[in-house]
């Protein structure tokens, strides 16, 4: 198994190497999930205002969601970069 920063994976993208433990502090806090199944929020206000999420994107506008639910728990990722 290759580390991620092996050279074969640079023709995939670039590592952000940003600290977002506030990101995940707050969605463990305040995004809970359904009782059954998974849920999708394809935009979290509170989310895409964290300095880390905004740096991430160059300060531009942004999108960020998150998926909660018993198998995949609490997975962020930024779905869409939206150009203004």
């Amino acid at each position: 198994m290759n580390s991620i920063n092996d050279e074969s994976f640079q023709t995939f993208g670039n590592i952000i190497d940003e600290d977002i433990s506030d990101v995940i502090a707050y969605v463990a806090t305040n995004v809970h999930p359904p009782k059954l199944g998974n849920r999708y929020y394809s935009s979290v206000p509170a989310v895409e205002q964290f300095s880390s999420v905004q740096k991430v994107y160059g300060y531009m506008e942004v999108m960020a969601g998150v998926i909660s639910g018993h198998i995949m728990c609490f997975m962020i990722f930024w779905l869409l970069v939206i150009f203004m």
